[in-house]
């Protein structure tokens, strides 16, 4: 407990010097203490018990993990598979080769949420996902929307500096797609659920926040040429309204649509 101590202690100090990185900390936290939950509430029915031969393996992985975090002086993606490996490092501390399987739940959810965001921007172009998605919205809506790649005009053909919503990478939702994926999978391993309720609460909640984060890019577009509003609500308290609003989204499709009978599960 006191090695998981350090090293939960050398983690979290890292992440909040790294204020540049979105959610990085609030999801640090979360990891930790729904894996040392998870755990915890399951002391009694674990088997405590090693050889010198894995105590040593799981020291050398703890050294390891401490390392490099103590050696990093910015992000790094080791940063959110340190959970992950450190847990390893503790299952083998503490009940050796043969009862590491003990973690596996605990494990899978550290290996699900250590979803570092560069994988995510390759797996798509979701700037210009996203502009199509918002060009979308906002042509039902009944606006007068132009679109050029991820370039978003609305009421004129003429794209300029001062009239036009370029959708860049990091404006593109998977900050926030990756935040509420975390969310999703502490949830499900937090809460009883049947596994196409596992499958789908990680689905629902990347839609959320990709749909949440298209209207986001749709009322900007709106709001461009007013440049004190649009600072606001691209900047300033106004734009941490969508985030909280994907989040909501998501927990009420979960509980009215998927858990409505979580007495059944």
């Amino acid at each position: 407990m006191a090695i998981a101590a350090i090293l939960i202690a050398v983690h979290i100090s890292l992440v909040m010097r790294l204020p540049e990185i979105p959610n990085l900390l609030n999801c640090s936290i979360l990891i930790w203490a729904v894996g040392g939950f998870l755990v915890w509430e399951r002391r009694k029915e674990l088997t405590w018990a090693n050889s010198p031969l894995s105590y040593g393996l799981g020291l050398g992985i703890v050294a390891i993990v401490l390392s490099i975090n103590l050696s990093l002086e910015g992000y790094h993606t080791f940063l959110r598979f340190t959970p992950l490996v450190s847990a390893i490092g503790l299952g083998l501390l503490a009940s050796g080769y043969q009862g590491l399987k003990q973690y596996q739940s605990e494990l899978t959810m550290l290996l699900f949420t250590a979803l570092p965001p560069g994988l995510v921007d390759k797996l798509a172009e979701w700037d210009l996902l996203t502009a199509k998605l918002s060009h979308f919205l906002l042509h039902y809506a009944g606006f007068d929307i132009y679109r050029n790649g991820s370039l978003l005009t609305v009421g004129t053909a003429i794209s300029t500096a001062e009239n036009t919503v370029n959708v860049a990478k990091a404006c593109a939702g998977s900050v926030t797609m990756i935040q509420l994926w975390v969310l999703a999978i502490l949830g499900i391993f937090l809460l009883p659920t049947k596994l196409w309720q596992k499958l789908t609460i990680p689905l629902i909640a990347l839609i959320s926040a990709y749909f949440v984060n298209a209207i986001r890019v749709a009322v900007l577009a709106i709001l461009v040429t007013n440049k004190p509003v649009f600072t606001y609500w691209h900047e300033g308290l106004g734009g941490q309204v969508f985030p909280i609003a994907a989040i909501v989204v998501w927990g009420l499709i979960c509980k009215f649509l998927i858990l409505r009978d979580p007495e059944k599960i």
